[in-house]
Order: C-alpha cells, then structure tokens, then sequence
C-alpha cells in the first residue's frame, strides 16, 4: 500500500487555525473574567453602606482627625494581611501570626523596660530592643519553616501548636499584665506624622505597593504561585523568612 502524501492545499488546512472556534473560546471565557472582577468588587457597595450610616451616626465619623486615626490603627494590621496573603498564595497558611505579632514587641520592649514596668529589669538600649523584635519574628519563621519544608510536617499543625506555644510564653513572660513605660521610640511609627499622615501608613501602602509590583512583574513574585500550582513550594512568613522546597 502506498504512502499518501497529503497535498499542499490539505496540509495548509489541517495546520490554519480555528479562527472562528478560537473566537468563540475567548468570548465564552471573557464573561467569567468579568464576573471574577466584579466579584472581587463585591464587598465595595457594603463598605460604601457602612461609611453613610457611620456619618449619620457619628458626626465626627468623617473628619479628617478620625479617618488619619483608623488608617494609622490599620497600618500594622495591613502588613499582617499582605504577610499572610503572601503566604497563602503559594498554598500554605500561617496560624502563628496572631502569637508571633503578640510575643515579639513585647519581648523586645521588656528587654528595655526596668523591672517596675514589668520587664525584665536589662533597660537595654531601645536599638537592640527594635532589633530583638525583628529577631524573634524571624527565629519563629525559622522554626515553622524548618518543621515544615525539611521535616515535611503538616502546616495546619505545626503553626496552630506554634500559636499556642507563643500565646503561652506571652502570658507568662508578662504575668497576664500590661506593658507600660515602653520607651518613645517604640511609638516612632505611629507618631512620626510624614505629609499628614502616621509613618506606618506610608510604610505599609509602600509594602503593599512593592508587593503588587513584584506578583504582577517580577518573575521572583511570579514563581510562588506557579510552585504552588505544579508540586514546589516556597512560602515567606511575616517574619521574613523564607521556606523553599522542591517537589520530590
């Protein structure tokens, strides 16, 4: 039986594209795009209702004084939520934020507080208080990333048990007390005011800002989500530390 070679009007038509099958594809997948939109629109007609009732509830609920102090109370809360968002973009969660957030300031200001204060009596210097903090945030990181990543234990466990260690080691360290006396430059943040506005909420809209830019453009943003979607994974805790691992 002979070979049939097919000819050279056939081969074209067998290798030409669809372009009527390819349009039809597009404009059936357009409506969903537009509806993932929408949807992430949807919680703006609710907020938008709580700032009407707020203002006829409340006449100072719009003044400027009032809007500057819910944005400077929302700063630290924000950095948490990009932390955690980032974190559950490559297919992981972090339970231990809460605890985290809680024990690292306040070991940090304890190390600077005299013991009157309820600290523990080092009144080190502010500096090595500021860094303390940023110390402990990162040894947690560590330490849920090493269980996690080289010891391959389930992340719902190891950060939910790591919650309740820290919230445990805070209510001891500080006797179940408040921390006062802390030193001014543990409130720079939030009393440096920079063109009308706290320090923090520049800080964080800047965070937010290089985290957009860096999921949208950069390849090292890029790359979590597609670990996440093929089998690897690298997940960066709030405490900057960072936990990669190749899929076997």
């Amino acid at each position: 039986m002979k070979n049939s070679v097919p000819t050279p009007a056939f081969a074209s038509a067998q290798t030409q594209p669809d372009n009527g099958s390819t349009a039809a594809v597009m404009r059936a997948g357009k409506p969903r795009i537009e509806f993932a939109r929408l949807r992430d629109l949807a919680l703006l007609p609710a907020l938008a209702l709580l700032i009407v009732i707020g203002a006829f509830v409340s006449p100072s609920f719009l003044t400027k004084a009032n809007l500057i102090s819910v944005l400077g109370a929302s700063a630290a809360l924000a950095l948490v939520v990009l932390a955690e968002s980032l974190i559950v973009l490559t297919g992981k969660f972090d339970l231990s934020l809460e605890s985290t957030v809680g024990i690292a300031p306040a070991i940090g200001a304890m190390l600077v507080m005299p013991a009157a204060s309820a600290g523990f009596g080092l009144q080190w210097p502010a500096a090595i208080g500021l860094l303390a903090i940023v110390a402990v945030g990162a040894l947690v990181g560590f330490i849920n990333g090493f269980l996690v990543v080289r010891l391959k234990l389930n992340a719902f466990i190891v950060t939910l048990a790591m919650l309740i260690v820290l919230r445990g080691m805070l209510v001891g360290a500080t006797k179940g007390g408040t921390l006062f006396d802390m030193p001014p430059s543990f409130f720079a943040l939030a009393t440096t005011i920079v063109f009308g506005l706290p320090l923090s909420v520049w800080l964080a809209a800047a965070a937010f800002a290089i985290a957009a830019f860096m999921l949208r453009y950069h390849r090292l943003g890029r790359a979590p989500r597609v670990f996440a979607s093929s089998g690897s994974l690298g997940v960066c805790s709030c405490s900057a530390a960072c936990w990669h691992r190749s899929a076997d």
